[in-house]
């Protein structure tokens, strides 16, 4: 078994459909399908067409995290794909993946493109990825830890499941950013690494999917795993990746004075530095408003 595809599915079963056949069936691709819905999908939901789809289920309540470690536990393949439910591989993707298969390195890392999924006009979540990639194909002597530890996507990679195996990465549980922490320990522990200049996978902007609910709950989720994935680099002295923390900062405004300063202790309990990435704060936080201002109508708050 060459590859494993991890697909976390939860309440969207048309575009778990689009996900699915964007893959060929092939006996060298396992597809892990975990169901977290609430009323779970049937069992056989691909047994009259596909002979290499497995469903699986895990508790709601551990969210995509969750899903993904079911996934990690059931995967065969000597290497582990991550696809998102509402998300597909481009028509090419699998003749790249397969002409890697035989790779040394530990990670392998492509672009990506990105859409709105209801009217398929070009988005914006791809930017920020393919900018590192680009990055690390001019400048390959002085940028693969960038790319290592700011492609904090598990999608559009081929990572090998040894190396899963070998350091016991797994996803955090929680209700956002379940994937930051293992694609940063992922990017660190890797023994080597390589970047593609190919594009193999479409990330879109769904209506209610989890990258676009905006809610307290998910807004400190996201702060708490950038608190820890600072964290992490402080103590294995990579300083200069930190991420910063003030646009959660400047969001729990809108929550009020007690959210606030709960927010202040989480930083301070951290020992995080709030002025890190001072430089770039007018612009960082301009962009995000005006990213969130053009999904508006995909993001819900409840």
């Amino acid at each position: 078994m060459l590859f494993s595809v991890i697909i976390p599915h939860k309440d969207c079963i048309a575009l778990l459909y689009r996900a699915v056949d964007s893959i060929p069936d092939s006996l060298d691709i396992q597809i892990l399908i975990i169901d977290n819905s609430i009323s779970p999908i049937p069992s056989d939901l691909f047994k009259r067409n596909r002979k290499n789809v497995e469903i699986f289920y895990s508790d709601p309540q551990l969210g995509a995290g969750g899903a993904r470690n079911t996934g990690l536990r059931y995967a065969k393949g000597k290497w582990l794909l991550f696809l998102d439910a509402d998300d597909y591989y481009i028509n090419n993707a699998f003749q790249l993946f397969f002409a890697e298969a035989d790779s040394s390195e530990e990670i392998i890392y492509f672009k990506m493109n990105s859409c709105y999924s209801d009217s398929g006009l070009p988005a914006n979540r791809d930017v920020l990825f393919n900018n590192l990639i680009d990055f690390y194909l001019k400048e390959k002597n002085t940028s693969e830890e960038i790319v290592r530890y700011k492609f904090v996507s598990p999608c559009a990679k081929m990572v090998s499941r040894e190396l899963i195996q070998r350091k016991e990465i797994k996803f955090d549980e929680v209700i956002a950013s379940n994937d930051v922490m293992f694609s940063l320990y992922s990017g660190y522990y890797a023994f080597s690494i390589k970047c593609v200049d190919n594009v193999v996978y479409c990330a879109t902007v769904t209506k209610g999917s989890l990258t676009n609910r905006l809610t307290l709950q998910t807004l400190k989720a996201r702060y708490e795993v950038v608190l820890r994935y600072n964290e992490f680099l402080r103590l294995h002295h990579k300083h200069r990746y930190q991420g910063s923390v003030m646009y959660y900062l400047l969001e729990a405004r809108k929550y009020g004075i007690r959210v606030c300063v709960n927010f202040v202790k989480l930083c301070l309990y951290y020992r995080n530095n709030p002025f890190i990435g001072m430089t770039n704060w007018f612009g960082t936080y301009v962009n995000l408003r005006k990213s969130m201002k053009k999904d508006k109508a995909y993001i819900t708050k409840k």
